[in-house]
């Protein structure tokens, strides 16, 4: 009985077992697992390992493609950014001022700052070099580095060909030139053309004296011309004997053309020079107290003539006036117009008599001298009468004809005068 129960055991378990072996088939249908006992079987899962080995080979292929994408666009990235650039790419250059004197401009700081960051990362500055050296600390940069960079900007050079004194429609070239294998910018030239000046304003030679008058002062024939020498060149040499109808020449200077041009303004057809003629001087024979200074000096000859008595003999002077001369100066004082001289020319006769008891005779000559009075103060027209014992002149010179003592004071600036009394 228990080995009936035994075989009844086993029927049932390998039952069992091919119950289980069953189901594993079932599973294996469902994933479409090849089968191995059946060649065509083998042939189709070979197939599938074949497509699966594919199907992993392209999706890596994928992955590896973008990451080689990435890879040469990094590495491009780096030798575009580190190869040499134009530096005109950062000029802003403007132009102003007026059509034939006008001005270049350009933001400077922007561009010596793109030059300065250029060189620095060329130089291969770190972070810490960076902040150190902006710090005005550069002494914490590497020197190989530092060298590296003072090199790069003394090796960098760019200028205009022309900056000032531009027309409209005119080319100005920036030139860019770089020494050395390590510069960050090529050589280059860049063209640009001015344009956006102002037309300039057309003004005439009395519009400038308007603005800068020439004048005269003093007296006919011994007048002086005043001028701003920073803006006329005017020969000075005539000055305190100028007389009305004179001509003077006038040269503008080169810096009063640039300030006109500056302002936009011109002179018509382009003078630098002229001629101006001496006007609106007054007579000298106008200032008042001239008569008074002639009597004046008639009384100071009169006290440096009288008889003089000697031992032996008396010496006596006969006078004769012959001719008076005055001479001004101008000045440049607000208290007075200048200072006038005033002589009058005398022919002496001089007689030397003996005493009655002397077997000599009397000796007589003649001579020429002047008297007068120097160097008298003239405000508003009229003579300063002050302290006149300071002013007179005279000599002891003594000359022969009147001829000579003419020509004398003429070569001293004084000029003959008729004074009506």
């Amino acid at each position: 009985m228990e080995e009936n129960k035994f075989k009844e055991e086993q029927s049932s378990s390998m039952e069992n077992v091919d119950s289980k072996s069953q189901g594993n088939s079932v599973e294996k249908d469902d994933t479409k697992s090849p089968n191995t006992s059946d060649p065509k079987s083998s042939l189709k899962n070979t197939s599938d390992i074949l497509n699966t080995v594919k199907s992993q080979f392209v999706s890596n292929k994928k992955i590896v493609g973008i990451v080689g994408v990435f890879i040469v666009a990094v590495i491009a990235f780096i030798l575009f950014s580190s190869r040499p650039t134009k530096l005109s790419k950062y000029f802003d250059v403007t132009f102003n001022g007026y059509d034939g004197h006008g001005m270049l401009n350009y933001n400077h700081e922007v561009v010596i700052e793109e030059i300065s960051q250029a060189a620095i990362k060329k130089a291969g500055f770190s972070k810490d070099e960076i902040d150190a050296f902006e710090s005005g600390n550069s002494q914490m940069v590497d020197t190989k580095k530092m060298a590296k960079y003072t090199a790069i900007m003394n090796n960098l050079k760019f200028n205009f060909d022309k900056v000032s004194d531009l027309k409209n429609g005119d080319k100005v070239t920036l030139t860019v030139s770089c020494k050395g294998n390590n510069c960050p910018f090529v050589n280059e030239t860049k063209e640009y053309t001015v344009n956006g000046l102002d037309e300039m304003q057309e003004i005439t030679l009395e519009d400038l004296e308007k603005e800068y008058p020439i004048t005269f002062t003093g007296y006919n024939g011994f007048g002086s011309v005043k001028f701003d020498s920073t803006v006329y060149t005017i020969s000075t040499a005539a000055n305190q004997t100028l007389k009305n109808d004179d001509t003077i020449k006038v040269k503008i200077t080169e810096g009063t053309l640039n300030t006109l041009a500056n302002d936009g303004k011109k002179l018509k057809e382009e003078a630098t020079s002229f001629e101006k003629k001496v006007t609106g001087l007054p007579e000298i024979t106008d200032v008042v107290g001239l008569n008074d200074i002639l009597n004046k000096t008639d009384i100071l000859m009169q006290s440096k003539t009288k008889p003089e008595d000697g031992w032996f003999d008396k010496t006596t002077y006969v006078t004769e006036k012959q001719q008076d001369y005055i001479l001004f100066n101008a000045s440049d004082s607000k208290d007075s117009e200048g200072k006038l001289s005033l002589l009058t020319i005398y022919k002496i006769t001089k007689t030397v008599t003996p005493d009655s008891d002397s077997s000599r005779t009397a000796e007589t000559t003649t001579y020429f001298t002047y008297f007068g009075y120097i160097k008298l103060t003239v405000s508003e027209g009229k003579i300063i009468q002050k302290d006149m014992s300071y002013h007179e002149e005279y000599t002891s010179t003594e000359w022969e004809n009147f001829d000579s003592i003419d020509a004398d004071l003429k070569k001293d600036g004084y000029a003959p005068i008729s004074i009506a009394q």
